[in-house]
């Protein structure tokens, strides 16, 4: 069990037990360093290209006769030690990702859940009944709960509202539960879920491990 600060939708603050076995009983670094690395490796574009010297536009002639003219022996403008020649061994568009296993992903999950309840830097609310974004609401929630720096708000299901009121903080993110995962939280100081979202969090990766 893992007691963690809590904020109610009117804005009262208090603690709450949560029951982290689901979660696993270690941080498993190796699985979230590897689930990382394929996440971060997925976001490149692999877009770099360069040309080689049969690529590069222009005649092929060689620019003068071998010998005679006094001058160094050339081929063609194209050589790689020319301006505006070939490049060797330059960049080509490439694809950088991978998919990993699914169990690996829901491991690394749960490893970075875990390491946030062990490490105090997770916090449960109650999205404020807005009518309309309002980022006054989220900094006031943010002091009521006592966090400074990154934060990630992961609420129950896409919550447009709420969204739009926490876009214009600097280092702040909020994401669907669905769509959570072992990068996004590990890239943030803190990470603050709906109480909704944190039961069905731990229903999903408990019927997983059962699996």
């Amino acid at each position: 069990m893992a007691e963690v600060k809590f904020v109610k939708a009117e804005g009262a603050a208090s603690t709450l037990e949560v029951d982290t076995t689901v979660f696993g009983k270690a941080v498993r670094l190796r699985v979230t360093r590897q689930a990382v690395i394929s996440y971060e490796a997925n976001k490149r574009q692999g877009t770099r290209s360069t040309k080689t010297r049969g690529q590069v536009s222009g005649s092929r002639k060689k620019l003068w006769r071998q010998k005679g003219t006094g001058r160094a022996r050339v081929g063609d403008r194209k050589v790689v030690h020319r301006r505006g020649g070939g490049i060797v061994f330059g960049p080509t568009p490439r694809t950088f990702g991978g998919t990993i296993p699914r169990n690996i992903r829901r491991s690394a999950l749960r490893s970075a859940i875990l390491s946030k309840f062990r490490d105090n830097q997770a916090s449960v609310f109650e999205v404020p009944g807005l009518e309309r974004p309002k980022t006054k609401a989220v900094v006031q929630l943010m002091k009521s709960l006592g966090i400074e720096g990154s934060v990630l708000f992961v609420t129950q299901g896409v919550n447009q509202v709420f969204y739009r009121s926490a876009r214009n903080l600097g280092r702040v993110s909020v994401l669907p539960e669905s769509e959570l995962n072992a990068l996004d939280l590990l890239r943030h100081d803190h990470f603050v879920i709906e109480e909704s979202a944190l039961e069905t969090l731990r229903s999903r990766l408990s019927n997983a491990s059962a699996e």
